[in-house]
């Protein structure tokens, strides 16, 4: 059973209304965070609250490359002027796709593009909001495994959870932890294998750094251990993969329904740069893309997605045990358009290019006099 209205998600919550006292509930949540080595943030009380519970959820970040020069020049709170407003919630989870250090370790990879951002920018995403970042991506090497190391260390100096990456393979695959909306809610993050990821050295192992490479296995016995282990009643999989500019592919298709398959309860996909399309698969809600958020590089959005030049900001909003619904923002990502400064699109622009993406799979969407286009499960 998926929605987490039904079933297994509810266990928690009806545990509680079945005459669980306060006393006895507080400590068994206690006992159980100690398990597993998953990382805790928000309210550990132990109360499942039945209040709304909101975690919101961007696309790929990386405040560097060609923006340098205007958040030199501006502050590093540049790009988010016309969003800060958009990404208020409980969490606030992005894929962070660079590497976070201040010593340019410079390994020579063979790869197009090689990211670093500095440290202080760092700080701004915590300014703005940021709780969780996943760190599986195929740039989270860029830096080699030093430069990786030194990012895990800045991340835990400002308390920001990291989520995906580790240094060994166990740290690469622990959990973020909540509890909001009556339920227990577990965040993991990956990065879909590639052979060219793993021979760049990327990827964690049982003694080295790195990030979290997909193996359904892998992350069907962590699954079963967080909702056996962990009490966890709602799994996030945020995971990247997919092909720059273009639509989901049959290759993401397949493995969606193998995260499935694996127990999670929602996929929060991203790495695409563009909005790619919502599917509910055996009830389980797939995010193929979220695409770009604040994104530091020209991009090639004219030449190769001309009419799909926009990105996405999720909300999750959680109540009464469950996931009451989906909300989504359609942004203007195009960087040559909006110099940086991605905002939310217009009307017209949201229906010839965002409504006919969200709507491949025959969801009905909702679309809001503020822009936010919303579904819910019941």
């Amino acid at each position: 059973m998926r929605l987490p209205s039904q079933g297994r998600l509810n266990r928690c919550w009806r545990s509680l209304r079945c005459g669980f006292s306060l006393a006895l509930l507080i400590p068994v949540v206690l006992l159980l965070s100690s398990l597993g080595g998953c990382g805790w943030i928000g309210d550990r009380s132990g109360k499942a609250s039945a209040q709304p519970y909101v975690v919101v959820s961007v696309g790929d970040i990386n405040l560097s490359e060609d923006v340098s020069g205007l958040l030199e020049k501006h502050g590093g709170d540049y790009s988010f002027e016309h969003l800060r407003a958009h990404i208020k919630g409980d969490q606030v989870l992005g894929n962070l796709e660079t590497v976070v250090t201040d010593v340019v370790v410079d390994p020579r990879l063979k790869k197009r593009a090689i990211h670093r951002m500095e440290p202080r920018y760092l700080e701004t995403l915590k300014d703005e909001g940021f709780t969780i970042l996943g760190l599986a991506n195929n740039h989270s090497g860029d830096q080699g495994r030093e430069g990786f190391q030194s990012q895990l260390g800045h991340l835990q100096r400002l308390g920001i959870a990291g989520v995906g990456g580790g240094r060994n393979l166990e740290e690469a695959q622990q959990a973020v932890i909540f509890e909001g909306g009556g339920l227990k809610i577990a965040v993991l993050s990956m990065q879909k294998y590639r052979k060219s990821l793993a021979k760049l050295g990327f990827f964690a192992n049982q003694s080295e750094a790195g990030i979290w490479a997909l193996r359904t296995k892998e992350l069907a016995a962590r699954v079963k251990q967080l909702r056996k282990k962990d009490g966890v009643d709602f799994v996030i999989a945020s995971i990247h993969w997919g092909s720059n500019y273009k639509p989901e592919t049959k290759r993401q298709k397949k493995i969606a329904r193998k995260l499935v398959a694996a127990g999670v309860d929602l996929v929060n996909g991203h790495g695409g740069h563009i909005a790619q399309s919502i599917e509910l698969v055996d009830g389980v809600p797939v995010l193929y893309g979220l695409g770009n958020f604040t994104f530091g590089s020209d991009g090639a959005y004219k030449r190769r997605s001309p009419d799909n030049r926009l990105s996405m900001i999720a909300r999750y909003v959680f109540s009464a045990g469950g996931l009451a619904r989906i909300e989504l923002l359609p942004i203007r990502t195009d960087n040559r358009r909006v110099k940086f400064k991605p905002r939310p699109a217009g009307l017209e622009q949201a229906r010839e290019q965002f409504e006919p993406v969200i709507g491949r799979h025959g969801l009905s969407w909702d679309r809001q006099e503020n822009g936010w286009y919303v579904w819910s499960p019941s």
